[in-house]
């Protein structure tokens, strides 16, 4: 019987937390210092110059956050562990977005886990401008913010997944959800930010159950 490899065994050496660790990671900085000026410049100007009322602004915020999950899931299982596509396509994909690379060596500290900011904001502008014409434009460039801040927590949650310590119930929780993913079984557990599309697709991780062994003993 082989023994399987422990899924917290690389949470032994960690001692720090996010800010920490992530100061010390140059991608990790460039994802605040983009998203964080972005930020405050974008909030005053859909609310005062576009009109857009903090009630509106707080649901079409929340529906791109809830729109992010889904998308994290499909880009996780259908892209990134993709199969059945032709060489060239799947040679392109590994190229823009190098998952299988990860898989091989989930903490080495050659491997970038944070993506480099301009690429994903490249995608969110072009996706709030695909948008406007089906909606006002505050609207679209506020739902992709929205799926935009979702992206920037899963980022913030798989980087502390492979470098940082996960304490309290629901960071003990991601961290285990994913080195399940790594380290158990690789089409389980696609959900980083959120295990709900895992829960909708039948895709959380479940050990195997140990074979009953009748007993032909009476007494």
């Amino acid at each position: 019987m082989t023994s399987q490899k422990p899924i917290l065994a690389s949470q032994a050496p960690r001692k720090h937390g996010l800010f920490h660790e992530g100061i010390q990671d140059q991608r990790f900085r460039w994802l605040f210092q983009t998203w964080v000026p972005l930020s405050i410049l974008f909030v005053p100007l859909v609310m005062i110059w576009g009109g857009l009322s903090p009630l509106n602004f707080a649901l079409t915020i929340l529906a791109g956050l809830f729109v992010w999950t889904f998308v994290e899931y499909i880009l996780h299982r259908w892209v990134m562990h993709r199969s059945g596509w032709t060489q060239k396509i799947d040679k392109a994909v590994e190229s823009f977005l190098p998952h299988r690379t990860h898989h091989k060596k989930p903490d080495d500290d050659e491997i970038a886990i944070i993506e480099k900011p301009l690429k994903p904001l490249f995608l969110a502008i072009l996706a709030a401008i695909g948008l406007c014409p089906y909606m006002p434009w505050t609207y679209a460039f506020t739902f992709v913010f929205g799926a935009a801040l979702g992206y920037v927590a899963y980022e913030l949650v798989h980087f502390s997944t492979h470098k940082c310590r996960m304490d309290g119930p629901i960071g003990r929780r991601l961290l285990r959800q994913h080195m399940l993913h790594h380290f158990r079984d690789d089409t389980k557990n696609y959900g980083v930010t959120s295990p709900l599309w895992d829960i909708v697709f039948g895709t959380v991780y479940r050990p195997a159950r140990k074979p009953v062994v009748e007993s032909n003993q009476t007494g």
